[in-house]
């Protein structure tokens, strides 16, 4: 889960785009300048009340017009350069989504089957796993990740235990206090994202909890050069400068990673943590 600005001119995108001499900006260009201006400025207003489920379809839209879209995503004319450019950058490794480290490859909040006007405008395009293939239908119960600025702050935590060495999962719960304006939005997107289309998500939660409990030297990378029993306030220290470095290597507090290791940090299981660590030393 990510904020994603691409700070794209889809309007000077366009005026490029009609410009070219390809065959396929042909049927474009005057044809479709005023609706595809229109639709695009629909989309923003739309996204921004939170109502992007309720964008009306074009009923009218011919099979042929729709693969022209379609074939200019994939196209390699310059002034779509932003679209290559885009699915080539390394710093959207976390899906924009959900936080998985696999974020997989450029795709489309509406699918451009159903929207084909979308296929190029920068703001319907995001760095997806395959969680996205299987989002709900309801666009209205989960948060586009170009739209919403509440992306940039710590949204969920990992409850659990450990009794008896071994974690006892208790669920992903929310981070930010009911009175947050988009509670219930970011609440949704839990229930009717994150646990539903992502497969074995809870499951991949406790393993990777244990595994960091088990072994926390290979999780917590500066452990490997503390040779000595660390202090509560140093082991704090180290796990915050480790999240730190990885909020701003992936440009997100909400990644995987950065979920489990921030959940240790809760006073319940952090002692449990410190005195592992200490054994282990």
């Amino acid at each position: 889960m990510k904020k994603v600005n691409l700070g794209i001119d889809d309007i000077s995108i366009l005026n490029d785009l009609y410009l070219s001499t390809s065959k396929l900006v042909v049927n474009l260009k005057d044809r479709e300048d005023f609706f595809l201006k229109h639709r695009y400025r629909m989309y923003i207003s739309f996204a921004e009340k939170q109502k992007l489920s309720n964008l009306p379809k074009i009923p009218y839209f011919h099979k042929q017009r729709a693969q022209i879209f379609e074939s200019l995503y994939s196209s390699k004319l310059s002034s779509l350069n932003y679209i290559k450019q885009y699915r080539k950058t390394t710093s959207y490794k976390v899906c924009s989504l959900c936080g998985s480290p696999a974020a997989g490859t450029l795709d489309h909040f509406l699918p451009k089957d159903i929207y084909p006007e979308f296929s190029i405008f920068s703001k319907n395009l995001i760095p997806a796993c395959k969680c996205n293939f299987s989002k709900n239908k309801n666009i209205s119960m989960i948060y586009h990740p170009q739209f919403f600025d509440f992306l940039e702050n710590r949204l969920y935590y990992i409850d659990f235990l450990i009794i008896n060495d071994s974690v006892n999962y208790r669920g992903i719960k929310m981070n930010i206090k009911p009175n947050h304006p988009y509670y219930k939005l970011i609440e949704s997107h839990l229930v009717n994202h994150i646990l539903k289309c992502v497969d074995g998500f809870e499951n991949e939660m406790r393993t990777r909890l244990q595994s960091l409990y088990d072994t926390p030297q290979t999780c917590i990378f500066a452990l490997d050069s503390v040779v000595t029993s660390l202090s509560k306030q140093q082991l704090r220290k180290i796990i915050h400068n480790q999240l730190k470095r990885e909020n701003e290597k992936f440009q997100t507090p909400n990644s995987w990673d950065s979920l489990i290791l921030s959940s240790f940090l809760k006073k319940e299981v952090f002692n449990q943590l410190f005195l592992r660590v200490n054994t282990i030393l």
